[in-house]
């Protein structure tokens, strides 16, 4: 077993936890579009969903309180108003800071998958840690970093995916009874 195998494996943790926490934004989108998946409508809003990227996706759903509104809705009992009112304002509050935990998740994801890691005979990486270079163009000037991950690190945003999963999945089910509730 190499050295290196607790990092590959809290990498491939966080992989399986981003991966989670996209399929129930897609899945949460697709329930809120059309939950009827046998037919020809169902099918289409499955394809459509099923082509976004990441941040499509959470551009999508940034979207449902604007469009998840009492107006749209529509009630006219003053109490289903309030209630309905305190409904939507707790789905955008759960889905503002999922979305928020998500996007931050997939900016590391994507900074630790499409980095160089230092591995491999006569390379020495700190105790602990893995050492990995970014490169990019910024301004028509290259850029290069080295940055030490430890477990710990990766863990870190492992759990902010799991969290994210969690805000966003509660936040799209509730707009879903919102959205089935007879107001």
């Amino acid at each position: 077993m190499s050295e290196h195998e607790p990092h590959y494996t809290a990498l491939g943790r966080m992989l399986v936890a981003f991966q989670g926490m996209e399929a129930t934004i897609t899945q949460g989108l697709l329930l809120l579009l059309n939950s009827e998946l046998g037919t020809p409508s169902g099918q289409l809003a499955h394809a459509a969903i099923s082509e976004l990227s990441f941040a499509s996706a959470s551009r999508l759903a940034s979207l449902l309180p604007s469009i998840f509104t009492i107006e749209r809705i529509g009630t006219s009992s003053p109490e289903k108003v309030k209630r309905l009112q305190e409904e939507l304002e707790d789905c955008a509050i759960r889905l503002a800071e999922g979305l928020k935990l998500a996007n931050d998740a997939e900016q590391l994801r994507n900074q630790l998958i499409h980095s160089f890691w230092f591995v491999g005979d006569g390379i020495v990486n700190p105790p602990g840690a893995l050492m990995r270079m970014k490169t990019k163009v910024k301004a028509r000037t290259l850029s290069v970093q080295f940055e030490r991950e430890s477990i710990a690190d990766i863990d870190e945003n492992t759990e902010r995916a799991r969290e994210a999963q969690r805000l966003v999945g509660l936040a799209l089910q509730q707009y879903r009874v919102v959205s089935n509730y007879k107001w």
